[in-house]
């Protein structure tokens, strides 16, 4: 088990550093032309695998964190307090894993199915934004018990997008046009997901003497990539608006 996860870690670094790279190519380029949609279709795929890694890693750890994480466990001063943190830490982590699949697959869909709105209240869409929902619920209950606030934040976040993303698949498009911006805030969201992993591990190693200080880290790339949504969200609304 733990060379499995070992395995799918390395993986899930080099995807995920490539489609930080990729993530740039989409958004320079003109919407809708040849570069757009062919790296759009990579960086897809890429956090499509890394996503889906994610889970996967996060799940053997919460299913035996001893089998995982063995070198670890030596440095904590019992077994209960390791369980406790392995499996805290991976529950995060598997939100984020959820997330991030969640937000390419409503970007993607909702552009590929624009004239058949209807194949998004299929349980193949709706499922895995349901479960975004539930874990998002169970992370904000326990950031209210265990008073972590990084928990509280991105559980409400996670509330927010995936009760938005439910919506706009049971409700009727407010334009022929409006899958555009439903299309630019899942595939930002998903380089949030990106971005935050990023820099909030990356910034633990280089900013470790931050300490408490690292949170900004994990709350920045929300913060830019939610105004960027909002801003751009405002800019093809007000074209997609009918007449």
């Amino acid at each position: 088990m733990q060379y499995l996860h070992l395995s799918a870690f390395y993986v899930h670094v080099t995807l995920g550093t490539l489609a930080l790279c990729l993530f740039w190519i989409p958004i320079a380029t003109k919407k809708g032309a040849q570069h757009h949609v062919k790296y759009g279709l990579w960086y897809s795929y890429c956090m499509y695998t890394i996503a889906i890694l994610g889970m996967v890693m996060t799940t053997l750890v919460l299913l035996d964190p001893f089998a995982v994480k063995a070198e670890e466990a030596a440095r904590y001063s019992s077994p209960e307090q390791f369980v406790a943190s392995a499996q805290r830490l991976s529950l995060f982590l598997l939100f984020l894993s959820v997330l991030t699949f969640t937000s390419i697959h409503q970007g993607m869909r909702v552009v590929k199915f624009k004239r058949a709105h209807n194949e998004l209240r299929k349980p193949l869409h709706l499922i895995p934004l349901f479960v975004l929902l539930i874990l998002s619920i169970v992370l904000t209950i326990l950031a209210i018990i265990s008073g972590i606030l990084l928990h509280g934040i991105f559980g409400v976040l996670g509330c927010f997008i995936s009760v938005g993303m439910l919506k706009y698949c049971l409700g009727r498009p407010s334009s022929p046009k409006a899958y555009i911006v439903e299309h630019l805030g899942g595939m930002i969201g998903s380089g949030i997901g990106a971005y935050t992993a990023f820099l909030a591990f990356g910034g633990r190693v280089v900013f470790s003497e931050l300490g408490q200080y690292q949170i900004i880290f994990w709350i920045a790339p929300g913060i830019i990539g939610g105004t960027a949504i909002s801003l751009l969200a405002r800019k093809y609304a007000s074209r997609t608006k009918p007449t």
